[in-house]
């Protein structure tokens, strides 16, 4: 790992963890779909990769907030997923 954001939220903490070859693995709780797995998999007990959409790019920089998670790209954008509400995604 070259990477690690952790976050309690208010009851559903999750990681992410980010590889020097660029994977992004998720694990805790599912809640929103801040691990961007699965939707129907309400908890990840293990790491787990997260979705095909972040894997054409190539991560900086990882971050786990509340109730949603964003990575910044070499590319410079800034991917978000999770819990939209309120204008926590952008």
């Amino acid at each position: 790992p070259i990477s690690v954001s952790c976050s309690r939220g208010q009851f559903h903490g999750h990681a992410l963890l980010l590889t020097s070859s660029g994977r992004l693995f998720a694990l805790g709780s599912n809640y929103k779909g801040k691990l961007g797995v699965e939707k129907n998999q309400l908890f990840a007990h293990q790491w787990t990769p997260v979705g095909t959409s972040l894997s054409s790019a190539i991560l900086l920089a990882i971050a786990s907030g509340g109730i949603h998670s964003s990575a910044l790209a070499n590319d410079g954008q800034i991917l978000t997923w999770g819990c939209g509400s309120d204008g926590r995604l952008g």
